[in-house]
């Protein structure tokens, strides 16, 4: 990534002011500051100290402010499951889009406090009837279930194999990716299939195809979605989160995406980074360097993944670049 730590890059509405950057590409506008000024121009040299070391604060601010949101939501979700399930069944657990939240995996869309909890509950059982929840049952054998935050839940993997009817083979992807980040790998993932091709379940097939496109090195929602775009569309793999040498044969940057023979990286930039002036003159500093080491750089942001006419052009660049 380009820097710092992503923790859940979301699916933005369509339209989004932000705008792809492809590397020399002249049609597309670039991201504001994402070709920065030349070395050792701008404010980092005659910058007042006062006024760097107060956006250092901000910059740190909206990280806190960032995960404070996510443990409140997390917080509110775990105080509403451990409620439903005094009331559930026996032997019920929390399941679907609000099991994906507490596991952490990747989705497209956040959780919304005050939304609807899932819960599955054994096969026979009564429903629950209540506003605010969302019922499911589940033949005896069918899901494994782990205790997290003192709450019964069902498997990170099963949790991947519920959504399999809902998500888009891209976002089903993202969300095996996040689940193969685990120490268990895709294991896990591969036992659910075929326990599900058992019990015979739906949606086994577009399971199959979103395994084919699974891999354990990316770091992100968004870093799956474009690896994802770029498979799709033909191109060959490339290396995930890669380390790349400088001329001398030490570390120079870890990249997100690396088709090392042509000397191309692609770097995904989020709307945190384009805010952020510090992480700007950082990336530009980063991009300079890469270059100067014979790499061309291309950067991408989420329109260029979700907005048709971004994704051919980006597809089309990279094509050139690659010569396929």
């Amino acid at each position: 990534m380009v820097t710092g730590t992503r923790t859940s890059a979301q699916r933005p509405a369509h339209g989004a002011a932000d705008t792809a950057v492809f590397g020399a590409l002249p049609q597309q506008p670039n991201p504001a500051g994402a070709q920065g000024a030349s070395w050792g121009s701008g404010p980092t040299g005659e910058e007042d100290g006062t006024r760097r070391a107060r956006r250092v604060v901000r910059t740190q601010a909206r990280a806190a402010s960032a995960e404070a949101d996510a443990e409140t939501g997390i917080a509110e979700l775990r105080e509403r499951c451990a409620a439903i399930l005094t009331l559930a069944p026996l032997g019920s657990a929390i399941s679907h889009e609000s099991a994906a939240f507490l596991h952490g995996l990747w989705l497209p869309r956040p959780y919304l406090p005050g939304g609807p909890v899932h819960v599955t509950r054994p096969a026979g059982t009564s429903r629950l009837r209540r506003r605010g929840f969302i019922d499911h049952d589940s033949a005896r054998g069918l899901r494994h279930y782990e205790d997290l935050y003192d709450i019964r839940i069902v498997s990170a993997a099963d949790t991947w194999a519920d959504l399999a009817g809902v998500c888009t083979l891209p976002d089903l992807v993202a969300l095996a990716d996040s689940v193969a980040r685990r120490p268990e790998g895709i294991e896990p993932l591969l036992a659910t299939l075929a326990r599900r091709k058992f019990y015979g379940c739906r949606h086994t097939r577009v399971m199959e195809r979103a395994l084919q496109l699974v891999r354990t090195g990316s770091a992100s929602y968004m870093e799956s979605r474009a690896r994802v775009l770029f498979l799709t569309e033909g191109l060959p793999e490339p290396e995930l989160n890669a380390d790349v040498p400088d001329k001398h044969g030490g570390w120079l940057a870890n990249v997100d995406f690396l088709w090392r023979q042509a000397r191309l990286i692609v770097e995904y930039q989020s709307e945190t980074h384009h805010g952020d002036r510090t992480a700007r003159e950082a990336d530009e500093r980063r991009r300079r360097l890469l270059e100067a080491a014979g790499y061309r750089v291309v950067l991408i942001t989420a329109s260029t993944v979700f907005e048709r006419r971004y994704a051919d052009e980006l597809i089309d660049a990279l094509r050139t670049t690659l010569d396929v």
